[in-house]
């Protein structure tokens, strides 16, 4: 049996989702450690790991 046979869909019933616009993806860390990236002076100043994030993205 597959596992995810059972599985409910979050996508919208109405919505494209071939047509072409922009996209947001959130990353969650384990235990919302802040290893991405943190706040300095009211700027988002990425951390190694935001850092190669970016470069492979």
């Amino acid at each position: 049996m597959d596992r995810n046979q059972n599985r409910r869909s979050i996508r919208h019933q109405a919505h494209d989702y071939h047509a072409q616009g922009l996209h947001f993806v959130t990353i969650k860390t384990y235990q919302k450690r802040g290893i991405l990236s943190r706040i300095c002076d009211g700027q988002v100043q990425l951390l190694p790991v935001g850092m190669a994030i970016v470069h492979c993205w």
